[in-house]
């Protein structure tokens, strides 16, 4: 058996792996230590230091002299390096490893222990239409501890109070590959207003499971001028500062906007996806790239900035809507849809979408019959339509 001394330090990759263990099964931290120090660099190698379970135990549990709660350490120890030789197996079977599949949810004692940390820190209770279910919590804590954080669509983050309520149907659709859906496949309401409160439970779900120290804590007593980044891996004010924005940027956009909640999906989705490449390249906490990205990209979350020019004052049209008088390209549709002045000229920003504040990207030539061609293959100065106007 190899010395303390002899065995050279794991890397990141390994460490978080085993971390992760630890946290799927919930046994001390001293035990993840001692795994390490032993040599162990790769599942495989856990699986064939030890003879048997018992021999895990005694090898990995019963060596330690500083640990409490040996006995129940050595049961769950013996469940994770259990799991492991099953998936190792699998995996050499070729077969999809089905004990460690990521949609599993986090056992009960460490979900537990995530939001006790939380709570901890902060001493505070949410109610359970805001408070984020435990498949969000799992899915955040293992990105947080893989450093592969996922841009999730926040359209489909699920609350405990929705967790509480909906029936899970589990249906085989492959061999080892379940597909999972709620009680009701209705379509989730989509508005500004719904994303906003999502998009607040998501950020509390970072929290939380943002709240365990980082590596190499400041050793004196926190305080109010202190920065709470050096404190936790990510801090609820700095979470919340994001999603103040992201609601005072509505509530400025005004409800009469037309696309208020695609101009607030592309925002918040381009800034995480800002937060998950940065993330995975390592060397500063969730938090610390939050913070960041808050201030580089802060600009873009100007409302001015996706407004609505104001249109010149015009006589009305003599047929309202179809077009202006003179050799002029409509500015909306019968049925009042605006037209994007910029996109008939090939000028707009957006030429490729299918809209954009402006209005409609669609033809705004008009016809001999009054109405507008409205075609989306062609801009307005292109159109070929034989019975334009002019």
């Amino acid at each position: 058996m190899p010395s303390a001394a002899s065995v050279p330090a794991p890397d990141a990759t390994v460490k978080q792996a085993f971390e992760e263990l630890q946290r799927r099964f919930d046994y001390d931290p001293k035990v993840t230590e001692k795994i390490l120090e032993l040599g162990v660099r790769s599942m495989s190698d856990f699986r064939f230091y030890p003879a048997d379970a018992a021999d895990a135990a005694a090898s990995f549990v019963e060596s330690i002299t500083d640990l409490e709660g040996k006995r129940i350490q050595a049961a769950r120890l013996k469940a994770a390096w259990s799991a492991v030789c099953k998936a190792e197996q699998a995996r050499h079977d070729g077969a999809a490893p089905v004990e460690l599949d990521e949609e599993e949810l986090l056992p009960p004692q460490t979900l537990q222990g995530i939001k006790q940390a939380f709570f901890t820190r902060y001493k505070m209770h949410f109610p359970a239409e805001q408070f984020p279910g435990d498949r969000l919590i799992t899915k955040l804590s293992r990105g947080l501890a893989k450093s592969n954080l996922e841009v999730f669509p926040i359209l489909q983050v699920k609350t405990l109070g929705e967790q509480r309520v909906q029936v899970v149907k589990k249906r085989k659709v492959a061999p080892n590959l379940w597909y999972s859906s709620g009680q009701d496949d209705a379509e989730a309401e989509k508005s500004a207003s719904k994303y906003l409160d999502l998009l607040y439970t998501y950020c509390l779900g970072l929290a939380i499971v943002g709240a365990e120290k980082p590596d190499n804590p400041p050793t004196e007593a926190e305080t109010l001028s202190a920065s709470t980044l050096a404190y936790c891996k990510v801090p609820w004010d700095v979470v919340y500062r994001y999603h103040f924005r992201a609601a005072d940027f509505i509530a400025k956009l005004g409800e009469h906007h037309p696309h208020r909640l695609q101009v607030l999906e592309k925002l918040d989705t381009a800034e995480r996806t800002m937060w998950a490449a940065e993330f995975s390249k390592g060397g500063k906490t969730l938090g610390a790239v939050i913070n960041e990205a808050y201030t580089t990209r802060d600009p873009l979350w100007l409302p001015e900035a996706h407004m609505r020019p104001a249109e010149p004052a015009r006589a009305p049209p003599s047929n309202p809507g179809a077009r202006s008088s003179g050799n002029q390209l409509a500015t909306k549709l019968r049925d009042g849809k605006s037209l994007c002045g910029a996109w008939q000229q090939g000028k707009c920003p957006h030429q490729q979408e299918k809209a954009c504040v402006n209005g409609e990207h669609l033809c705004a030539r008009p016809l001999k019959s009054g109405r507008v061609c409205g075609h989306p293959g062609h801009t307005g100065n292109k159109c070929d339509h034989k019975q334009r106007a002019f």
